[in-house]
């Protein structure tokens, strides 16, 4: 979870969420990320209880390279 950075905003009615992580971590439990792939993924909210609030649907997260 730390090497995971966050930034949301709240906006017309709709939140933004970015999230940003190194492709490859170097921890061995972390995916290394492939740029030439696309990756399932859900996204779920806290509110510092332990209790999971909300899940998305499942996503699919693709890589843009820069």
């Amino acid at each position: 979870a730390a090497d995971v950075r966050c930034n949301a905003t709240w906006s017309d009615g709709w939140w933004t969420l970015e999230l940003e992580r190194k492709l490859d971590t170097g921890h061995e439990d972390d995916t290394k990320f492939d740029q030439a792939r696309a990756y399932k993924m859900a996204v779920s909210t806290h509110d510092r209880t332990g209790d999971m609030d909300k899940a998305s649907d499942v996503l699919t997260l693709q890589l843009k390279g820069e």
